[in-house]
C-alpha cells in the first residue's frame, strides 16, 4: 500500500508524516515512511489524478518544501468547534487503508 504524505494539518501544526503511527494503529501494524522523487510521486498519483499529477507535485506540493503552511485555528472559528483528529479521521476511514 502506498500513501502520499505532503505538509501540514490541523491546529496542532505536526507533518502529516508524523500522523503516519495512527494508520498503523488502526491497521495493527506499523506504516514506514518512505521519500521518494518527485517522479516517483507523479507514477503514484497518475492513476488517480491522471496529468494533473504532474501539475500538483511541480506546484503544490513543491511550494512546501522548506516552507510549510502554518497551523490554523480555522475550523473552530467557523464551527465553534475543533476538528476531527488525525486519529479520529484514521479509525472512521480504516476501510481507505485496508
Amino acid at each position: 500500500m502506498t500513501i502520499l504524505v505532503t505538509g501540514a494539518t490541523g491546529s496542532i501544526g505536526r507533518l502529516v508524516v508524523d500522523h503516519l503511527p495512527a494508520i498503523g494503529a488502526v491497521l495493527g501494524r506499523p506504516v514506514e515512511f518512505v521519500r521518494v522523487s518527485a517522479g516517483e510521486a507523479v507514477e503514484i498519483l497518475e492513476p488517480v489524478m491522471g496529468a494533473n499529477a504532474r501539475f500538483y507535485i511541480d506546484t503544490a506540493v513543491a511550494s512546501l518544501v522548506g516552507a510549510p503552511q502554518p497551523a490554523t485555528d480555522t475550523v473552530a472559528a467557523v464551527t465553534g468547534r475543533g476538528g476531527t483528529t488525525f486519529a479520529e479521521w484514521a479509525a472512521a476511514n480504516a476501510g481507505a487503508f485496508t
